[in-house]
């Protein structure tokens, strides 16, 4: 297709006239689209395109497969309801690789399954808490476009290590609107900086900042349908089945008119626990998709 040509379809998706001319009314119906602010920079950096601020052939052609294919990051569906999917972020990749595991019992074939289950065998240079957080959030969009009463999207940036891209998550939420925001993470009990795998805690925490009484709600729901899956599913130990306010900055900088919570969905660094969620990672989707329809009613 010529740019004119690939403009015009692009226009057709995001809902605004096709003339092939890109313009502002262009820029502000892909923006609302990818659920970004309305800036060309911000619309590169969305579709992964250098940000240099000109609309050429590149950029063109990524917003063009990023609006025609439906991927990560792009609304789909024709739902009722809008639901925005963090998968939670760490800063700890060099303590977390399998590979620093110590006084595992590597015989019982656990922990080189996990590396399977989530792909670091391919990517050795992430970490099982981000890697499975990653799992959970794919599973839980495909799940919630699946029910066809769901507008979604899917943080797409994921290979960012540390704490600075969590202004781009309630950045791109904000601006997406959501009925609700989730971001995905798995907890830890801690002990010696996770150098071995000991932990013996298990079972989902829900974190909601007290900025209305939307977040708690939609945490209970959420908190409570993962409990219920791990029961039924003879999950490890549940134990922890517990709520908490929290300030983490990509709930305490959501828009108040967005109901947001975070939910640690289990344990990572107990081996029951983390290989349990491994293998479950569809039942554990269809469970936080059941709190958040609970929620919405």
């Amino acid at each position: 297709m010529t740019s004119k040509e690939t403009i015009k379809e692009i226009q057709r998706i995001a809902g605004t006239t096709a003339d092939g001319l890109w313009g502002p009314n262009t820029l502000n119906a892909v923006a609302r689209k990818l659920g970004c602010p309305a800036s060309v920079k911000d619309v590169q950096a969305t579709v992964g395109v250098t940000a240099d601020g000109i609309v050429g052939p590149k950029t063109l052609s990524a917003v063009y497969s990023r609006l025609s294919g439906g991927s990560c990051g792009c609304p789909a569906g024709s739902g009722t309801h809008t639901v925005f999917i963090d998968p939670g972020h760490t800063s700890d990749y060099e303590r977390e690789h399998p590979s620093q595991f110590t006084g595992v019992d590597w015989k019982s074939g656990k922990p080189l399954e996990i590396v399977r289950i989530l792909g670091l065998d391919r990517n050795p240079n992430d970490s099982v808490e981000h890697a499975l957080n990653c799992a959970i959030a794919n599973a839980l969009n495909s799940e919630l476009r699946g029910r066809g009463k769901f507008e979604t999207m899917l943080y797409d940036n994921p290979s960012l290590s540390n704490g600075s891209e969590i202004g781009q998550v309630y950045k791109r939420s904000n601006a997406f609107n959501p009925d609700v925001f989730i971001s995905i993470h798995c907890n830890a009990q801690g002990g010696s900086k996770w150098k071995s795998l000991g932990g013996t805690a298990s079972g989902a925490v829900g974190l909601y900042c007290a900025k209305n009484s939307k977040n708690s709600k939609l945490a209970q729901y959420v908190v409570n349908a993962i409990n219920a899956y791990r029961k039924e599913a003879k999950a490890c130990n549940n134990r922890a089945e517990t709520l908490s306010k929290s300030s983490v900055g990509v709930l305490a900088n959501a828009d108040p008119s967005i109901a947001a919570c975070l939910v640690e969905v289990g344990f990572y660094d107990n081996l029951d626990d983390l290989y349990w969620m491994c293998t479950h990672l569809k039942g554990l989707a269809a469970a936080i998709a059941d709190g958040i329809s609970g929620f919405l009613g």
